[in-house]
């Protein structure tokens, strides 16, 4: 989880590496099959593309309306029915940066941090996040 005392840092190995050396810091390596949320993900963009525009043209979701807000980690707001229905969202979502504090706080603000599922927010470090 990214958040005050975690973060996740993705991309190509030596870069990552890099990064950590110039941070001070030791990592973890994570047991994942691709480095997602980084550009490392752009060869397959064109093919997810295809996938999620065939989706957002099926009816069901093109005509969709979120009952509570959706917060976009690619925008760190609320999103809109168009931006959900909009194939480049989801494209954007696989290699672009997760904007964890702008979502979290666009949550907040938008009242859904009051439910229950979002207990785990504060008990990460004991604070608002």
């Amino acid at each position: 989880m990214n958040g005050p005392k975690s973060v996740v840092v993705a991309g190509a190995e030596a870069e990552v590496l890099m990064v950590m050396r110039q941070l001070g810091q030791e990592g973890k390596r994570l047991s994942v099959s691709h480095a997602f949320h980084s550009p490392l993900m752009m060869p397959m963009a064109e093919e997810f593309r295809a996938v999620v525009t065939w989706l957002s043209e099926s009816e069901a979701l093109s005509s969709a309306n979120p009952s509570i807000p959706v917060v976009s980690t690619v925008t760190g707001s609320v999103a809109s029915a168009a931006e959900l229905a909009d194939p480049e969202h989801w494209v954007r979502q696989v290699w672009s940066p997760v904007l964890f504090s702008g979502a979290l706080e666009a949550r907040w603000t938008s009242g859904q941090a009051k439910h229950p599922s979002h207990a785990w927010c504060w008990r990460s470090d004991q604070t608002r996040c």
